[in-house]
């Protein structure tokens, strides 16, 4: 009898906790999309130069169109990401999803900013490329449908527009910061440079945004 009130207990507490905060949901669901898009954007950004380092033995335009080739690749895992996660949502929490797919997004983006060259590693790199490229997509995939769903869940009826428009928001300041990065590193380094070692700076530096944005999503509840 004392076992079955203290369960009772349990479970009123558990249902009558505080909601999550719809501006904290918000905003921190923005950071993974500001995230997941400066990783997307910086390697269109990068292009002309990942096309030098991945794809040397074509001439130029063959090369460019490689390069912008595995760029699309990672829209075909988008679909895929989407649904896995948005199925690993509803079975384990929101919060649980948006925290696996920015490590995803995190690893692969450092995994990139090391690769070996194609005078390193031959044909391997490009196929690496690849890989890296696709896995991008798929965490990217879960990540953009999984911070919508949680936005929509934790806002008020009357307000899921306006904290919804945080998603999107979050999407141009990734953007933006990767124009920014890439232009910063190209303006401080040597074009023979940026071929060399250069191009490898923005990749590592998603690295410590991945870092705080999975601190501020380890706080989130579903």
């Amino acid at each position: 009898m004392i076992k079955d009130t203290a369960v009772l207990h349990y479970s009123f507490d558990k249902t009558s906790s505080e909601p999550q905060s719809p501006w904290k949901a918000s905003i921190v669901a923005g950071m993974g999309s500001a995230v997941e898009y400066y990783d997307f954007a910086i390697y269109g950004l990068l292009a002309s130069t990942l096309a030098k380092v991945f794809f040397p033995a074509m001439n130029s335009f063959e090369a460019l169109l490689s390069a912008l080739a595995v760029f699309a690749s990672a829209f075909i895992m988008r679909p895929l990401g989407g649904i896995f996660f948005g199925r690993l949502g509803d079975r384990r929490g929101r919060s649980y999803t948006l925290v696996a797919t920015v490590i995803g997004i995190g690893i692969v983006s450092g995994i990139v900013g090391i690769l070996p060259t194609y005078d390193q590693a031959g044909v391997l790199a490009p196929v690496m490329l690849v890989a890296c490229r696709m896995a991008q997509g798929f965490f990217a995939g879960g990540e953009a449908s999984g911070a919508a769903t949680y936005i929509s869940e934790c806002a008020p009826a009357n307000k899921r527009g306006f904290f919804g428009a945080f998603n999107p928001a979050g999407v141009a300041i990734g953007i933006a910061t990767a124009a920014g990065m890439a232009g910063a590193v190209s303006f401080m380094i040597t074009p023979e440079e940026m071929v060399a070692w250069g191009w490898r700076i923005p990749f590592l530096i998603c690295i410590p945004f991945i870092g705080l944005t999975l601190w501020a999503r380890m706080k989130l509840e579903d």
